[in-house]
């Protein structure tokens, strides 16, 4: 009577893979794979960010319409004048600025913004950008289906650990 009972009152839409695979809906993530420079030093305004990131999303990168890159200044300077700016627009990095050539074919690409551009855009004057100060740069990517994924979208397990999913947008 036991076993009865129980496949009796099983089916297929009691199992959690079931659930998770029709009321989770999936995103996209941006990873980053390598700082190839992080700082800028005081002065060197020809001084660049740059850093490879990557584009996961359900369908290997291919629902990527494009990855918007915004910014803004935290002024850490102990001074009267606070320099601290809004968070602006910088550019967009359309899918033709990635290669589909990873060891996992993702698209990849290498960003780059340098502290001339970051001033130029955020309407800083150049005397005020001092050590400690910060560029604060937010990625968030476009799909092509409308949705857009960026800090706040992403679940705590993305954006938490040091782990190969972590993805800081």
């Amino acid at each position: 009577l036991a076993v009865l009972f129980i496949a009796v009152s099983c089916n297929n839409d009691d199992k959690p893979i079931d659930i998770v695979l029709n009321e989770v809906e999936n995103g996209s993530v941006i990873r980053t794979l390598q700082f190839n420079q992080g700082e800028f030093y005081v002065g060197d305004t020809q001084g660049e960010f740059s850093v490879d990131i990557e584009v996961q999303d359900a369908q290997n990168g291919r629902l990527m319409d494009r990855v918007g890159v915004f910014a803004r200044f935290v002024d850490n300077t102990p001074t009267e004048a606070d320099f601290s700016s809004e968070e602006k627009a910088l550019f967009m990095l359309d899918v033709s600025d990635f290669q589909f050539n990873g060891n996992d074919g993702l698209p990849r690409t290498t960003l780059s913004v340098s502290q001339a551009e970051l001033i130029a855009a955020l309407d800083l004057p150049v005397a005020e950008v001092q050590c400690k100060d910060q560029f604060l740069l937010r990625l968030e990517v476009f799909l092509t289906d409308g949705r857009s994924f960026t800090v706040g979208s992403a679940t705590s397990i993305i954006i938490a650990f040091d782990t190969f999913f972590s993805s800081p947008y």
